[in-house]
């Protein structure tokens, strides 16, 4: 099925929605359709990776740089965390020990604590991606013929 052929189903369903509530069809009928759509949105995107996954090509160079330059980013944030994590522990104990009194020992830096960082950090870009991919997509049904 071609993707205009699917999107012209999907607003012939929502259109046979609206105007079967209010024709008053049977309560069963419309549940039988209600059910459907929700078994269409609930299994939709399987049924799109059935249908897409045998075309997919990868481009494993792109991969490989993608996963070199993942590890050069957790590399580099975790040896920046741990060197601020210590400098700023160095100069918290400084600050606050008197002559008398021995160093407290410090925590170390965890690489949890490195991944849980980068996972917000592209967690918040792959959101702000999805947000932009919505709105362009609903500028192109507001303004397409």
């Amino acid at each position: 099925m071609s993707r205009r052929t699917f999107v012209r189903l999907e607003i012939a369903i929502l259109l046979a929605i609206v105007a079967l509530t209010g024709a008053g069809i049977p309560s069963q009928t419309f549940a039988a359709i209600f059910w459907a759509i929700y078994y269409y949105l609930l299994v939709g995107w399987a049924l799109f990776l059935a249908r897409v996954l045998p075309h997919v090509e990868i481009d494993w160079f792109g991969l490989g740089m993608t996963l070199a330059c993942l590890t050069g980013l957790i590399w580099g944030l975790h040896f920046f965390c741990v060197w601020l994590h210590r400098e700023m522990t160095q100069r918290k104990s400084l600050h606050e020990q008197s002559a008398a009194q021995e160093q407290p020992a410090s925590r170390t830096w965890r690489v949890r604590t490195t991944l849980s960082i980068l996972g917000i950090v592209l967690l918040m870009f792959v959101a702000g991606i999805a947000v932009v991919g919505s709105i362009h997509q609903l500028v192109w049904l507001r303004t397409r013929p």
